[in-house]
């Protein structure tokens, strides 16, 4: 059962014009149901006390670990325990990078039973699960510091730092700190919020040891409480810009220090230490769920906060972006997240939105999705009101969001009033209404089971119903829609909305993030830390047996849930495995996932034979009883699948895949496509993983003579099969070497992954990359291809012999689909299904040469025309009306268009073909760049190659059908052979 705390827990108050939605009926009559059969509703909202007492024997500080993450089940204590600590930041001037681990370290000799920060600079850790408000609005942390040991007098300062990220530096004068707390030797007290002190004290430092309790209080009047030994301190306000204190914050503990020689200590050594009084226990604890606080988001234009801050105000390891499906008036500012009338939640009025990644199962075939509704927050009317709020569980990702839309699998309205109504593709699946006591908000949760025996649960404050059998199965994927009011002039809100299990792209990280031959290196160096800006899933590989153990102290810089653990030294033996528990101890938060034997029906070697199906099977089983709540990952050697006599994948895989490097999209779709079916096809609840090519070194094979560009360009291939397979959800990148390496050898590919790497850590939409087509003028066909010189899609007739290909996104930003342009009439037929054409567009004269092109930076194409007798560009915005003709080029030199600063909007080009030149302008009227690539004859081509928003040149060579495409305008970053001679090429995001 749920726990009611979130109820009211943030209630908004204030005024706000709204429209709304319209009215949906949720039937006559009002029942109370029978207590609920269906699956259970997941706990995803749970909390409790933390208290450390950083009491540790000596002898356990020793390198790597120096006692930080060691023995935490014995030393914590409350009713949330296991939580383990991060090392988060360095020192002064490159506070990004990791510290030593002696930096910070626990149960120094000198410093017995107390967390220590030494060897000078600015050093912090964080608290691997973060503070929650409870009932009563606020929470509370204790804790005792002595900021320079022996000293009264400095300025150098210990600090507390919260802040809604858990990607924070944790340096409480940072700007990514919410509220953060100084305590100098001296005495000297600061708090700060964003970087900007609001309140300075001073207390008399006497020994120099100070007892600190600071309560934030998050309600509609945030206030912060600090007493520092056992004296209130007065006159704190809270800045102006401070609308609410966040709810949920992660705590980090840290360190300035002007030398080497000082040390700073946290608990007073007599089994005091830090003292949390209510920390989250759940959005830290897994990979699988998605949780959104909204706190604290800028509400800024253009969509209102909406996609602001995403990784900030979701503590998970997943994040997600939204989208408007519906909305009157400006869809924008019909929704807000944590705007001045209402903070810390999401906002409608008349409108919908839609969390962009779905809700998915797990290998139970059951998820549950979570909210805290207020119907009406800007109103004190009567509690008997008839406005509603709705949560929808939808089969489609392109829904208005409606409760009652043909598309809805399961939707709730429920009313101000308490009346609740289920629905199914428009249908109520009660005959009367349900009711709970009437509130106002309501703390709802919906249990789904997927399959063939499709049931439901709903609780709404505490009160579990049982949903009547629907007619349709639920999606195993489903898309999660928030409605807001049905009554005008009214404002809806959301808040503390939880998902159980996210699907979609959500992670990526490294295959062996520790396996450096670095010749230089005495030992296996960790190089995640370097890549923690743009990964969130990295694997840990026990090559050599290091990194499969967790006393080498890898695990001390994992965010939480945020590192793979390879177990293959221990997975034959459950005996082994129980000691490899025992061994982590709270450290095993830290492990998103584990990972089985790589490639397991494959001989790797002596000490790594083959294993039979059923040693893979004896595995599956014993890892799965060591950690039953680790999702278990496993990858299959490409050449295995579709073999599922001999090479099966064993049930209890919760992530699979393989790896085919510098193969294409097409063979890699093929492979995926083949490995769905064999782990179950469209009824299967396991997701699945992609290994792409991150780096040239030690690929070998096909790949023995790819270069940075290539690698590069392959990467948005992955992406591309992710965004079309919900249940494609991670990204493992094939090992790192370390920014150094990458930056001097593999820029290009570096720039790839920080690119798609950050866009899927902070929920941000990633940019997809372009490919070519060829058409067969003959047969008037289409062909898409990959940049590996294979075949997509079907073949796409379309049009009739000899007219122009084209494509483009004209219905809006998505896939490119097909279009054709007749010369002899001067006619466009655009397809936005690359089958029907819409109605046919007439514009400009016979013979004239077509083109297209995003010009308003609207995100959707239009068409335009080039004379080539005259040099002259037609463009149109609205495919009807040209805009001023545009004067570019010489005659006889073909047209393009392109973005080529990166700015959204696309602007005119034109090549030379007599000496292989492109002219391209930034401004439709001055060539900005002029260069010379490929040979004279040859065909141009324009593309974004590599997905990094900016679109560069390539060239076609006709008499082979060798594509060239360039990622700088200078240099061929890839080639390869795709169509036959005669074939006419064009570009597109497929």
């Amino acid at each position: 059962m749920l726990h009611i705390r979130t109820l009211g827990r943030r209630l908004a108050t204030g005024a706000a014009t709204a429209l709304v939605l319209a009215t949906l009926p949720l039937g006559v009559g009002t029942t109370v149901a029978a207590a609920a059969t269906g699956p259970a509703v997941a706990s995803l909202d749970g909390s409790g006390s933390f208290s450390d007492s950083f009491t540790l024997p000596s002898t356990s500080d020793t390198t790597p670990m120096y006692g930080l993450n060691v023995g935490l089940d014995k030393r914590e204590t409350g009713s949330a325990k296991g939580i383990a600590y991060t090392r988060v930041s360095g020192p002064v001037g490159s506070n990004t990078n990791a510290p030593d681990p002696s930096d910070v370290q626990t149960g120094n000799a000198q410093h017995p039973n107390k967390l220590g920060f030494f060897n000078g600079g600015t050093s912090a850790v964080m608290l691997g699960a973060p503070a929650l408000a409870d009932a009563n609005g606020q929470y509370t942390i204790s804790t005792t510091v002595e900021p320079v040991v022996g000293q009264t007098g400095s300025s150098d300062w210990a600090s507390l730092a919260l802040s809604r990220s858990h990607r924070s530096t944790g340096i409480a004068t940072n700007s990514d700190v919410d509220l953060g707390l100084t305590v100098a030797s001296n005495g000297t007290l600061t708090l700060y919020h964003a970087k900007t002190p609001f309140w300075t004290g001073q207390v008399t430092p006497n020994t120099g040891v100070f007892t600190v309790s600071l309560t934030v209080f998050t309600g509609a009047v945030p206030t912060v409480a600090l007493s520092i030994n056992g004296v209130a301190e007065t006159g704190i306000s809270t800045p102006s810009s401070v609308t609410r204190w966040p709810s949920s914050s992660y705590l980090y503990l840290g360190a300035s220090q002007s030398n080497s020689s000082e040390v700073t200590t946290f608990g007073d050594g007599n089994g005091n230490g830090l003292t949390v009084s209510n920390v989250d226990t759940v959005a830290s604890a897994s990979i699988k769920p998605l949780v959104d606080t909204f706190d604290g988001a800028p509400n800024n234009n253009p969509d209102h906060g909406l996609n602001d801050d995403l990784s900030a105000r979701q503590p998970t390891v997943a994040t997600s972006g939204y989208t408007v499906a519906s909305g009157a008036g400006d869809p924008t500012a019909s929704v807000q997240v944590n705007s001045p009338a209402y903070p810390n939640v999401l906002s409608l009025t008349r409108a919908a939105v839609r969390l962009n990644k779905p809700v998915t199962a797990d290998l139970s075939g059951t998820y549950t999705v979570h909210a805290v509704l207020t119907p009406v927050a800007n109103s004190t009317s009567s509690t008997s009101s008839t406005d509603s709020s709705s949560l929808v569980v939808s089969n489609s990702a392109t829904a208005t969001g409606s409760v009652q839309g043909s598309d809805v699998a399961l939707g709730l309205q429920i009313q101000v009033n308490g009346a609740l109504q289920l629905f199914q593709a428009g249908t109520p699946l009660w005959s009367a209404q349900q009711q709970v006591t009437a509130a106002p908000s309501y703390d709802v949760s919906m249990a789904v089971l997927d399959g063939t025996s499709p049931q439901a649960t709903l609780v709404v404050n505490g009160t579990s119903f049982t949903v009547p059998t629907p007619t349709n199965a639920y999606p195993r994927d489903g898309y999660v829609y928030l409605g807001g009011s049905a009554n005008a002039n009214d404002v809806s809100t959301v808040d503390d909305l939880r998902l159980s299990m996210v699907g979609g792209l959500s992670f990526d990280g490294y295959f062996d993030s520790s396996d450096v031959t670095d010749a230089t290196a005495s030992s296996p160096v960790n190089r995640a830390p370097e890549a923690a800006g743009w990964t969130n899933l990295n694997q840990y590989f026990s090559n050599a047996g290091y990194a499969g153990d967790p006393t080498t102290g890898f695990l001390d810089y994992c965010l939480p849930s945020s590192c793979i653990l390879s177990v293959d030294k221990y997975e034959a033996s459950p005996t082994a495995l129980a000691q490899l528990v025992q061994i982590l101890g709270a450290s095993i938060e830290k492990v998103g996932a584990v990972y089985l034997q790589d490639e397991p029906y494959l001989d790797h070697g002596p000490g790594n034979p083959a294993l039979t199906q059923q040693q893979l099977r004896d595995v599956v089983t014993n890892v799965r009883a060591a950690f039953p709540d680790k999702p278990m990952v496993l990858t299959m050697a490409y050449t295995t699948i579709g073999d599922t006599t001999n090479y099966p994948v064993p049930a209890g895989v919760d992530l699979v895949g393989f790896d085919r490097y510098c193969h294409g999209r097409a063979v890699l779709a093929n492979l995926l496509g083949t490995l769905e079916q064999e782990v179950g096809g469209a009824a299967s609840n396991t997701h699945m993983f992609l290994v792409p090519e991150a780096s040239t070194d030690r690929l070998g094979g096909d790949c023995r003579d790819a270069s940075d560009g290539a690698v590069a360009n392959a990467l948005p291939d992955y992406e591309a099969l992710a965004a079309a397979d919900p249940r494609v959800t991670y990204l493992m990148g094939f090992r790192w070497r370390g920014i150094a390496t990458a930056t001097s050898t593999t820029p290009q590919s570096l720039a790839s992954q920080q690119a798609m790497g950050s866009a899927i850590i902070n929920g941000t939409p990633i940019r997809p990359a372009s490919s070519v087509g060829v058409y067969h003028p003959s047969t008037g066909t289409f062909y898409e291809g990959d940049r590996a010189g294979d075949t997509l899609s079907h073949a796409l007739p379309f049009g009739n012999p000899n007219w122009k290909p084209l494509a483009g996104h004209w219905a809006g930003p998505g896939p490119d689909t097909i279009g054709a342009y007749d010369p002899s009439t001067g006619t466009f037929y655009l397809s936005n299904d690359n089958a029907t054409a819409s109605a046919p567009i007439r514009f400009g004269n016979p013979g004239w040469i077509p083109l297209a092109g995003d010009w308003t930076g609207s995100g959707k194409d239009t068409i335009g025309a080039y004379d080539p007798s005259t040099g002259i560009f037609y463009l149109t915005n609205d495919n009807a009306h040209s805009i001023t003709p545009i004067k570019f080029g010489n005659p006889g030199w073909i047209p393009l268009a392109g973005d080529w600063t990166g700015s959204g909007k696309d602007t005119i080009g034109a090549y030379d073909p007599s000496t292989g030149t492109f002219y391209l302008s930034n401004d439709n009227s001055t060539s900005a760049i002029t260069k010379t690539f490929g040979n004279p004859g040859w065909t141009p081509m324009v593309g974004d190659w590599n997905g990094d928003g900016t679109d560069t040149i390539g060239a076609l060579d006709p008499s082979t059908m060798r594509f060239y495409l360039s990622n700088d305008n200078a240099t061929a970053a890839t080639s390869f052979l795709f169509g036959s001679p005669g074939d006419v090429p064009f570009a597109g995001i497929w």
